[in-house]
């Protein structure tokens, strides 16, 4: 079996901050990446509570790496978290998955500390 270590430079996490500091969660996946991301789910302790990965290449995937990230107008973009996530997905096949990142009292708080 190959395995294949996937880097996904997305889940971006753009966050626009309004009057009542609202977090915005979107994705970002490079157009080189084999895994399309077809859905998430929040909840409210995680920006990223769950994932729905969807193989679109002919290779077998076994794990992902994501990257959480905050970004704003003013600011660079930053790594606030990050996970690995060992999945076996097949070409063609999808699969959710609880990935558990983003944690919403660390963004807030990090959205908070650098004036967001």
């Amino acid at each position: 079996m190959r395995r294949s270590l996937l880097t996904v430079a997305g889940l971006l996490l753009a966050c626009v901050l309004a009057h009542a500091q609202h977090i915005y969660f979107t994705t970002f996946v490079p157009g080189s990446c084999p895994i399309v991301i077809e859905g998430m789910t929040h909840s409210k302790d995680f920006g990223f509570q769950a994932v729905v990965f969807n193989n679109d290449s002919s290779q077998t995937v076994q794990s992902i790496h994501l990257k959480v990230t905050l970004s704003s107008a003013e600011k660079p973009e930053q790594i606030v978290d990050s996970g690995h996530v060992y999945i076996a997905i097949d070409p063609g096949e999808r699969k959710s998955q609880d990935v558990f990142l983003g944690r919403m009292q660390s963004l807030n708080q990090r959205a908070k500390f650098d004036h967001l």
